[in-house]
């Protein structure tokens, strides 16, 4: 509750997916419900992001442990829906979009939606 007496309330939109079971893919925003766990760590990442001193934020892990879902279903949504003045480029299928660089980092190709870019 605020000085003023007022609150602000966010509506989220929480369904199950028609799939609940995802197998060796990523979950994504409409995966919200599915993805627990991460609470804690989703508030400290989006809590760094907000600080004016951080400049950059790595998030670097082995293969398949979660970092797209992390972002993708975590952080994310919680940064669109909970904390003000934040929105993301979306693909066609209304997914968050990514660049990423290759497997040779020093090759100056990136991969957007999936297909290479020079």
């Amino acid at each position: 509750m605020s000085s003023l007496g007022l609150t602000a309330e966010v509506e989220t939109k929480r369904t199950w997916p028609d799939d609940p079971y995802k197998g060796l893919t990523y979950y994504d925003v409409a995966d919200v419900p599915l993805f627990a766990g991460r609470d804690h760590d989703i508030m400290i990442v989006s809590s760094a992001i907000g600080q004016s001193n951080v400049r950059i934020l790595l998030l670097h892990g082995m293969t398949g442990c979660g970092k797209s879902s992390f972002l993708r279903a975590g952080l994310i949504p919680r940064l669109e829906t909970e904390i003000s003045g934040y929105e993301f480029l979306r693909d066609e299928k209304e997914s968050p979009a990514f660049v990423s660089s290759t497997f040779n980092p020093t090759d100056r190709k990136s991969v957007v939606y999936g297909k290479s870019v020079d």
